[in-house]
């Protein structure tokens, strides 16, 4: 919930963000999101070592974890929006980039899909071994994945579920 009320939030207010956005606060956000990532990742995946721990210790830790993911992962989410924002405003973008971000929902649904029938239903891990297979299996469901989005935005139902 709370990404999505941070979206509504900057839709709302989107004009004044956008002028904000210069290249000093650009690099001095992606610098903030490497030093917190960097501190609170690791921080996020540290367990207690015994089982003799309290309750309220695992739930401390607990709410600890999720804060230091929440906290990296909202700077993640701003640094990379304002530097698409930076981007788009001073460069044109080229036809295939507009259909592109037109089909990222119908991408973002299909290649769940793509993915699985990949790994699950054919022998393609197998054949292209464990440290290719995420960078082939993420060129397959963008590409398989864009094919279908297109095709669905043809259709009025498409366009009405995911245009």
């Amino acid at each position: 919930m709370v990404y999505f009320y941070a979206g509504f939030v900057v839709y709302k207010h989107k004009d004044a963000i956008w002028a904000a956005i210069t290249p000093k606060r650009l690099l001095l956000g992606w610098i903030m999101f490497a030093v917190i990532f960097v501190v609170l990742r690791p921080m996020r995946d540290v367990q207690a070592c015994t089982d003799d721990v309290s309750k309220l210790v695992k739930l401390t830790m607990l709410i600890g974890n999720k804060a230091c993911q929440l906290v990296y992962a909202s700077l993640g989410v701003m640094v990379f929006y304002c530097t698409a924002v930076y981007y788009t405003q001073w460069h044109q973008l080229k036809s295939f980039a507009i259909k592109l971000a037109a089909c990222c929902f119908g991408i973002y649904l299909f290649q769940q899909f793509v993915l699985q029938l990949q790994y699950y239903k054919t022998g393609f891990s197998v054949l292209v071994g464990p440290y290719w297979l995420p960078w082939c299996g993420f060129v397959i469901a963008v590409i398989v994945s864009y094919l279908l989005s297109a095709l669905l935005l043809r259709t009025r139902t498409g366009r009405f579920l995911i245009g």
